[in-house]
């Protein structure tokens, strides 16, 4: 079993493909769950970001052929982005939804 850690962070082309996915990821599932976090936006962006790194570059999760943008792994980055966020969403969304009956 080979298992490696790759703690290089991100140049400046790779930290805005990884903002322009969390800006995605974080306004598609806040509009699919109705979600108004205010300035828990401040949050769940950064987290969203940590989680595409960390499944694209220290976790390495691989799926498929491996499309790349500036040498981030698409799939990998969406990933690790949909699973923080929602685990954002849980942790700072509660109680800030509205229900419109």
């Amino acid at each position: 079993m080979n298992i490696s850690v790759d703690l290089n962070l991100p140049n400046p082309a790779q930290t805005l493909v990884y903002l322009l996915i969390a800006a995605l990821v974080v306004a598609t599932l806040t509009g699919l769950v109705r979600a108004h976090l205010g300035l828990a936006y401040l949050i769940v962006v950064p987290l969203t970001i940590a989680g595409e790194w960390l499944f694209a570059h220290l976790i390495k999760v691989e799926v498929g052929e491996g499309l790349n943008l500036g040498g981030v792994p698409l799939i990998e980055a969406l990933l690790g982005g949909i699973f923080f966020c929602l685990l954002g969403l849980v942790v700072y969304g509660r109680g800030h939804s509205r229900r419109y009956t």
